[in-house]
Order: C-alpha cells, then sequence, then structure tokens
C-alpha cells in the first residue's frame, strides 16, 4: 500500500477515533474496578481521596492513609513517622508544589512529601476538610467545633487558632477567587471574606438556599460555585443560588466533582453517583456498581478514570480498551454466538436466546413468540434488508421488519437444522451456501443444488468455516482440515496435519497471496503462490492451541479469539515467523481485567468476529459481545508514565527511599523496587533500568518491577527507571537515585599505588641479584648448550627422517603420505583444479614370499620403488602405504590423464629387467585411481581408489581400473 493512502487512512481513524474517545460514554459502558479490605484497603469507608504530583493515589480510612501505584497499597498509621494522633482520617489536600495535608480524628494535622512527614499540632475536634491560603495559614474545618483558621507563622502549636464559626460541623471548604472561604456546614453554607473574617456570612433562603446542611462544594471550569446538601444541588447566579436539577431535590448530595469533560459527578448519601451532562442525569447505584449507596468522595485521576470512595469501599469507572455488551445493557442474551457487522458501523448480535441490534450505544432485542428467541450460531445479509439467521435446532429464519419467519429447515432437505455459518455465493445473487454438522449445501433461493458430504471429498461434515478468495474459489473450514472449492466445483484437500496436528479450521481471512487460518494449533498461513504452510503457534509465543476467528485491523495487527482472552499479535512479526523468519513474536493477551466481562471467546460458527469501519474490531464471548478499540490503546501507550522509586534493599534489608546512600565494602548486593503510576493497564506496564557505572545501555525490565544486582564493585552508581504503557514510547519521565559502594582498605586506590611501589621495588632488588647469579653461569652454561644442542639437532632430524621414511624403500612412509595427501587435496579444491591418486598393489606376493622366501620378497618390494621412481613423471609424488601397497599422487591431473602413466608403469613393471630378483620371477602390480572431482573429501578419495585397485585383482590384476560410481554399489 502506498504510504500516502496509509497516512490518509491513519488521519481518518485518528479523526474517528478522536471523536469517539471525546464523547463521553454512558455510566453502563465504563469499566468498573472494585477495592475492599479484601484486596488491600485498611478499612472500606473511603473518606477521601487525592493524587499527589509525582502520581501516587492516597485514600483516607478510619485505619490510616493508604497509599497506592496501582499494583499494590502501602499503609501509614498513626505513630512516630507520621505524628498523628489516631489512625482515623477525614481529610486530604494535595498541593502544586507536591504536599500532601493529612487531616483526621483527634484533630490530627500532618504534612507528608517525598515521603518525608511533618507533623503540626492537633486541632481540638476531628478535621473534617483542611486547605492552605496562599499566606501559608491553615484552614480546619472541624466537627462540632466550627471553622478554625491557623496563621502559617507557626503550624506547630494551636495557641493563635481562631475560631471563625463556633459549635457547628464543617464539612467542606472551598477558597474564593479573591481569598476568602465558602464553607459547607451543618447550618448551612457560610461565607467568609477576607475583610470580614470574624464576620462570616451564612446564605440563607433569601439567596435561594434552604437552611439545611451543606456537605459538598465545588468550583467548576468556568469558574461557577456549586453546591451540594440535603434536598440537592444548587448553582450560584450573581448573588442567587438556583436548583441544578429538579430530579436531585429528593436527594443528600455528599461529594461534587467535575470531570476533564466539563460533566458532572455527584455522590450522594443513598442513591449511589449521578452524572448530569447537558442537562441529562444518568444513575448509577450500589446495584449497578459501587460497593454501597454512601458516597464519601470523588476523584478523576491524571488518565481520566472517576474514582468513588464509599463507606463499602472503593470503585473506579475507566474507559477501557474492551467494552463489553451483556443482558445488563439489554442485549438478547449473554451467550453470543455471531456478530455481524454492517457498513453503517452497526452490529448485529446472534446469541443463544435471541437476535440484538446494536447501534451506537442503542440496543434492539427480538424473541420469537415464545418467551425465549432462537438459540442463534450464524448471521447472514439477506436482500431487501432481511437478515438470514442460521439456529442450532430450528434451520434457518428470515428476520424481516421485526419478525422472524422460517427459511430453511430438514423439511425442506437442510442436511440439519444446526447451521454454523451461511455465505452469499459470489456469482448468483439468490445464491447461499450453508455449512452444517452434517455437510456443505448449496441453495438457490429455496432450491437445493447440491451437497457435499465425506463422500464428495469434504475432511469432515462439520462445516463451520467459509470465506472467498480473489481467485473466485470457496475456502471450506471443517473439524477435519480445509478443502479448497474451484468455480468449477473441484474440491482441494488442505491437509493441515504436518502443522502440529492440527484438524479444526474455525475461521479464515484472505488476502490476495495468503490464507491465515485460526485452528485448534494456533495461526496458520498458507502461502497459495507455492502452497508452503507456515504455523505460528505456541513455539511461536501464543499462550493458546485454540484460535477461533483472526481480523486484521487497519494498525498492522491481528486479533485473535481465543478460550482465554483476545489475543494481539503484529502483522509483520506473524509474516516472519510464517516465513520462518524469526523464532519468537511480541504477544499481548488481554481478559477481564481489560474490560471484558468474560476472556472466553467462542467459535465453532461464523461469522464470530468482525471489524467495523470505525475501527472496533468486535468478538463473540460467553458473556455478551465484546469489542476493542485499537486506537484507544495507541492513546494509552501515549501517557508518558511518572515513576518512583519506592524501596531500596540492601543485603535484603529495607532502606526506604535514600539518595546519595553509602554502602560499606561488605555490602554489595543492592535491589531497587520501583512503581510507574499508571492505573488504567497497570499490571501491563514495562519497565528498563539503567545501572550508571554498570550497564553500558538500557535494560528491559518487561512487567518486572525489581531490578537486583550483586557483587558490585567499588564505585559511584546512578540508578534510573522509566516505565510505558505496552505499545507506547519511552518518554524521558524516570526516577533514578544515586549510591555509593566503599571499598575494602586494600581496594583504595591510594593503598593499591603504594602497594604495588612496594612490590615493583622488591621485584627490581630481585631481579638485580638474579641477573648477577645468571651472568655468573651463563659462562659456563654456554659451552655445555652448544654440545647439547648440537647432538638432539642431530637426533631429532634422524628421528624425522625415520618417523617419515620407509627404512627398506627409502620412499616416505604412509604417514607422510597421508599428511601430503589431505593437504594437496584441499588446495586442489581452492584451486578448483583436479587431483588424482592411485594406489598400486603387487600381485600374487605372498606366493613370492613362500616360493623364494621373505628376503627375495623385500629385493621385489624394492625393485618395484626403482621402477617407480625411474618412470613416474616428475610431478608425482610416490609412496610406499604399507606391505607391498603403493600410492601415487598426481597434482593436476584428472584419473583419465593419470591412467596413462599408470600403464606406463604397468608396463615397465611387468617387463622388467630386475637384475636383483631370480631370473623366473615376473613382477606385476595391480592399479587403482581416481580423482577429487568425484570425491568430497581426501578420506573418500583414498577409498574410492581402494575400491578401483579391488576390481583391478578382481578382472585379473596386472591392469589399471579407474573408480566410477557404479562400483560403490557393487562393494555395498
Amino acid at each position: 500500500m502506498p504510504w500516502f493512502v496509509r497516512l490518509g487512512i491513519a488521519c481518518l481513524w485518528w479523526c474517528i477515533a478522536g471523536s469517539t474517545l471525546a464523547a463521553q460514554l454512558p455510566l453502563q459502558d465504563y469499566f468498573i474496578d472494585r477495592w475492599s479490605t479484601r484486596d488491600g484497603l485498611p478499612h472500606n469507608s473511603i473518606n477521601s481521596m487525592a493524587q499527589t504530583r509525582d502520581g501516587y493515589l492516597w485514600f483516607a480510612t478510619w485505619e490510616g492513609l493508604a497509599r497506592y501505584n496501582g499494583r499494590t497499597f502501602r499503609y501509614f498509621e498513626r505513630g512516630r513517622e507520621t505524628g498523628l494522633p489516631d489512625s482515623g482520617l477525614r481529610a486530604l489536600r494535595s498541593e502544586t508544589d507536591g504536599n500532601l495535608i493529612v487531616a483526621g480524628a483527634r484533630g490530627g494535622l500532618s504534612n507528608v512529601r517525598h515521603g518525608h512527614w511533618l507533623a503540626y499540632a492537633p486541632a481540638e475536634a476531628m478535621i473534617n476538610d483542611v486547605l492552605r491560603a496562599p499566606d501559608g495559614s491553615l484552614w480546619l474545618a472541624l466537627e462540632g467545633r466550627g471553622l478554625v483558621r491557623r496563621p502559617g507563622l507557626d503550624l506547630q502549636t494551636r495557641d493563635y487558632d481562631q475560631t471563625l464559626i463556633p459549635d457547628i460541623s464543617v464539612s467542606r471548604l472551598l477558597r474564593m477567587p479573591g481569598g476568602g472561604i465558602w464553607a459547607a456546614t451543618s447550618e448551612g453554607l457560610y461565607r467568609v471574606s477576607p475583610a470580614r473574617l470574624l464576620a462570616p456570612q451564612h446564605m440563607a433562603k433569601a439567596v435561594g438556599l434552604p437552611d439545611r446542611p451543606m456537605y459538598a462544594l465545588l468550583r467548576t471550569s468556568s469558574n461557577q460555585l456549586i453546591v451540594g446538601g440535603v434536598g440537592g444541588v444548587w448553582r450560584r447566579q450573581g448573588e442567587r443560588f438556583v436548583s441544578l436539577h429538579p430530579d436531585l431535590s429528593s436527594m443528600t448530595v455528599t461529594r461534587l466533582l467535575e470531570d476533564r469533560q466539563g460533566d458532572l459527578w455527584i455522590g450522594t448519601m443513598r442513591h449511589g453517583v449521578m452524572r448530569l451532562s447537558k442537562g441529562h442525569l444518568e444513575y448509577l447505584n450500589v446495584y449497578d456498581a459501587l460497593m454501597n449507596s454512601r458516597v464519601l468522595s470523588l476523584l478523576e485521576d491524571r488518565e481520566g478514570s472517576i474514582w468513588v470512595g464509599t463507606n463499602g469501599g472503593l470503585a473506579r469507572f475507566r474507559a477501557a480498551p474492551f467494552t463489553s455488551w451483556t443482558r445488563r445493557q439489554r442485549i438478547a442474551g449473554d451467550y453470543v454466538r455471531s456478530v455481524l457487522g454492517q457498513a453503517d458501523g452497526s452490529v448485529w448480535l446472534g446469541t443463544s436466546n435471541g437476535l440484538s441490534h446494536l447501534i451506537g450505544h442503542q440496543v434492539r432485542s427480538w424473541h420469537q413468540e415464545e418467551q425465549s428467541g432462537p438459540s442463534i450460531l450464524s448471521l447472514m445479509n439477506g436482500p431487501q434488508h432481511s437478515l438470514l439467521v442460521g439456529t442450532y435446532t430450528q434451520g434457518v429464519l428470515r428476520w424481516q421488519n421485526g419478525a422472524f419467519t422460517p427459511f430453511l429447515s430438514r423439511k425442506q432437505g437442510l442436511a440439519s437444522n444446526e447451521v454454523r455459518v451461511m455465505l452469499a455465493d459470489n456469482q448468483q445473487p439468490d445464491g447461499i451456501w450453508i455449512g452444517t454438522t452434517r455437510g456443505l449445501q448449496y441453495w438457490q433461493g429455496n432450491q437445493l443444488k447440491k451437497t457435499y458430504t465425506l463422500a464428495d471429498g469434504l475432511p469432515s461434515n462439520f462445516v463451520m468455516a467459509l470465506a472467498w478468495d480473489l481467485l473466485g474459489r470457496l475456502w471450506v473450514g471443517t473439524a477435519q482440515g480445509v478443502v479448497i472449492m474451484t468455480p468449477g466445483g473441484d474440491l482441494h484437500a488442505l491437509d493441515l496435519s504436518g502443522e502440529d496436528h492440527a484438524e479444526y479450521a474455525f475461521g479464515f481471512y484472505l488476502e490476495s497471496d495468503y490464507a491465515w487460518i485460526a485452528s485448534d494449533r494456533g495461526l496458520i498461513r498458507y502461502r497459495m503462490s507455492d502452497g508452503q504452510l507456515g504455523l505460528i503457534g505456541r513455539r511461536a509465543g501464543l499462550p493458546v492451541d485454540k484460535i477461533f476467528q483472526v481480523v486484521r485491523d487497519t494498525s498492522e495487527g491481528f486479533w485473535l479469539s481465543s478460550n482465554r482472552g483476545i489475543i494481539h499479535v503484529d502483522y509483520d512479526q506473524a509474516m516472519a515467523v510464517a516465513d520462518g523468519q524469526k523464532q519468537r513474536l511480541e504477544v499481548e493477551r488481554y481478559g477481564e481485567r481489560d474490560g471484558m466481562t468474560s476472556s472466553q471467546a467462542n467459535g465453532g460458527s461464523n461469522p464470530a468476529a468482525t471489524l467495523t469501519p470505525d475501527g472496533r474490531v468486535w468478538f463473540a464471548t460467553a458473556s455478551g459481545v465484546v469489542s476493542v478499540q485499537p486506537q484507544m490503546l495507541s492513546r494509552f501507550g501515549e501517557t508518558r508514565l511518572p515513576v518512583v522509586i519506592e524501596d531500596i534493599a540492601v543485603e535484603g534489608v529495607s532502606q526506604g527511599w535514600v539518595q546519595g546512600i553509602q554502602l560499606p565494602p561488605n555490602e554489595r548486593r543492592i535491589s531497587f523496587s520501583y512503581a510507574g503510576l499508571g492505573y488504567v493497564m497497570p499490571q501491563r506496564i514495562e519497565y528498563r533500568t539503567w545501572l550508571e557505572g554498570f550497564d553500558r545501555n538500557w535494560v528491559d525490565r518487561g512487567t518486572q518491577n525489581i531490578a537486583e544486582y550483586t557483587n558490585l564493585a567499588p564505585g559511584h552508581y546512578t540508578f534510573r527507571v522509566s516505565a510505558r504503557y505496552p505499545y507506547g514510547q519511552w518518554h524521558d519521565t524516570e526516577a533514578r537515585v544515586n549510591f555509593t559502594i566503599r571499598p575494602y582498605l586494600w581496594e583504595r586506590r591510594s593503598v593499591q599505588v603504594l602497594t604495588g611501589l612496594l612490590i615493583l621495588l622488591m621485584f627490581v632488588a630481585f631481579w638485580r641479584w638474579r641477573v648477577r647469579q645468571l651472568e655468573h653461569n651463563a659462562v659456563l652454561l654456554r659451552e655445555q648448550v652448544a654440545r647439547q644442542t648440537h647432538a638432539l639437532r642431530e637426533q631429532a632430524e634422524a628421528f624425522e627422517q625415520q618417523a617419515r621414511e620407509d627404512q627398506l624403500t627409502g620412499l616416505p612412509n604412509r604417514r607422510a603420505f597421508d599428511e601430503e595427501l589431505e593437504g594437496c587435496f584441499q588446495e586442489s579444491l581452492n584451486a578448483q583444479k583436479a587431483l588424482a591418486l592411485a594406489i598400486i598393489d603387487i600381485d600374487h606376493f605372498k606366493r613370492i614370499n613362500d616360493q623364494w622366501s621373505h628376503l627375495v620378497g623385500d629385493k621385489a618390494i624394492c625393485a618395484v620403488a626403482d621402477v617407480l621412481r625411474r618412470v613416474a613423471p616428475p610431478s608425482c609424488r610416490v609412496a610406499r602405504w604399507g606391505g607391498e601397497e603403493f600410492t601415487l599422487m598426481f597434482p593436476d591431473m584428472t584419473m583419465m590423464q593419470a591412467r596413462a602413466y599408470c600403464d606406463q608403469l604397468r608396463v615397465a613393471l611387468e617387463k622388467g629387467p630386475h637384475p636383483s630378483l631370480p631370473r623366473d620371477l615376473w613382477i606385476t602390480a595391480s592399479f587403482g585411481v581416481s580423482d577429487s572431482l568425484a570425491a568430497p573429501s581426501y578420506e573418500r578419495l583414498l577409498a574410492q581408489a581402494d575400491t578401483a585397485l579391488y576390481e583391478a585383482k578382481n578382472k585379473g590384476r596386472n591392469r589399471v581400473e579407474l573408480w566410477r560410481p557404479a562400483m560403490a554399489a557393487v562393494q555395498k
């Protein structure tokens, strides 16, 4: 695809993604996480929440403060570290400079920053809220003791506390733009002006507020004041307050929050949480998601998730990459078997209990006349805005105008009422291919034209996948493999058994030259141009065997469904594995924690997955239909995740977080615990570390959040760590800490230098003494060495000659010849020249020894050696190979060229004369010849020449035989 087309598609997708993500999701479409004491909270009442500048989330409970990093909670209770008189906490305030003010029972008041606590003098009663004014003073909302201002000159004492509103309970404080304070109290709303601190103004019915307890205050992004309490929510207009929504008038509002979309979240006493968006009020109560209907706190974190604290636990609303639709969203049934996407972006859902149509966030469902609808296995678009519905027991139904009517069943000749897949014919407008559990059928309208079963070439009668390729061929997936039907109706089986014994073919994705098959052994690629198969299975990194559906998105990725979640792999990596160029590919698996109601996807019928024009990929699962927005995953990947170093452990003992720590020489094992403070996909956060002074570059840690180093050398080090979401970029946000390992005394540079100098002086002194001694002995040894060297040289030369020369003939022996042959053979290969070899055997040599004696036999061997020296060409290397056998090596000759010389030698041996032998003794010899052109190694060259020699003997001796390949077969 040209680059400009890719760029255009990318821009279009980002526009679609941007509009999709900017639109506010309905409350029921948010993915909701929940936490309680079972999950690590110290108490289920979440009285207040805050997120500090470093990215940590903090939760104030009745049993202490909990800090959350996305994976674990850490507790802070009363005691020396915090300076708090009681663990019960009510209020948290995060400040722009990184400070967190913590307040609660018994007037406890403390400040924490980067793990360091500074306790202030406690107030005289429990603190419900606290804020710091620009002048450094603290404003305290007390239970039963009113509003108190503590000057910032000395926060360690309460001697200068000013009580501004006495003897009432103040629940919430809000700073006014001009420097004053709004206070929500048990007697209504108060305003404290900077010029009249000691004369707070009660906002009574005269300004439109009832004389009732107020619990919530909010200043919106448009600088509007919102007040919530008993009887609803009010907005300030000018100097008056008006009701925000009439449906809230019967409720007690406890908390208010404006999100980044400008929508208002409303926490109530007994009606859970609501959201007011453009005048529309949505409800979500304890029966929907919250652990208890009383909302105590609200928070929007930096990733846009909404946190709801109740007196029964903690809940979070987030826009997850995966969204599920179940019966809770009014689809016909939770067990979805078929998903059919439409050009307008809508999706038809075939469930075990009927049919649903999902248009945007609107769901319409249909049943038959009975209470439960048909159990649907497959779907297909029919003519005239109809829909063909393949069922489990009722054959094919037609849905049109909001009603089901029978279309095809066994009564009309359908092979089985269990219809797994349907596909429109690519030639006839009314042609339909129907796959059942008893074979494949072709229908035109309601007329059966052809049935294909095992007898016709199907590998199995259980048909569950159909697809057309660009050549007009029909691909059929069955329980025993794949068959390809040509336009002429011929069936060609595609054997998958060689791919880890694959059998089931659940689905197809077809390209111009490639067919991707979802099977029970992974993803199989078939290349149509040459018929090559390639498997992407467990060995390549897939976590499961069975892959039900394969869908390619617009971001060059494959989405695969399975019984254990939805799997994403890169298209190019899958290609590389199928081609054998890559062993493993990167795999991301998604499940319940990513927004799926169930990670069990369904297969065995089609279509069970689809891609809609808005870029969503849809999957049928055992608990509703799930869609994934790949563009949302890309958005998460762009998040700049803050990362913190939470703990440093030396020799297994925690040191906390200490900058510039100095370690003694005997402590060389150090580990770092760190966390990326992202809360949308905390378990998927990836890390990299760099220990400067030890590592050469960044080291990928995957999702591991601990790095340990052992046996570090003394020196100065800097540990660095950064984090990202999967598929994201590494940003410059990182945490780092410096530390030093002190050396032992002997490891110090000064000690090492001094020790080196002493050793050097000792060495010099010893060297001088030794030189004098050697000079004294040198004269005595020189003559003795010369004599012994001369004697040894003569003896070595004699031994060398004896080791490489045959003593009887004076020719090189077998050892010398074998070494020379190996070298010459390699030279001939490098020069691409021939090398011929002949092995000679004296004929009937045993008879010579027996008839004339061994002495005559030795003379015969010497006579042959003399002839070989005299007659052989100058370039020929002659050697005695052992016994009555000799070898000849002919460099730069083929065996045909060497044959002529061997014939001359044979004639010379036969004719003689041989003066040293008896007159009636005739010597003949047999020759076996081969060359390097027919031998892969010099050992094979020897073996081939030896084979030719035996051939010469078998044919009567006194002859020359050349090696032929047929000799090897005869010898075997």
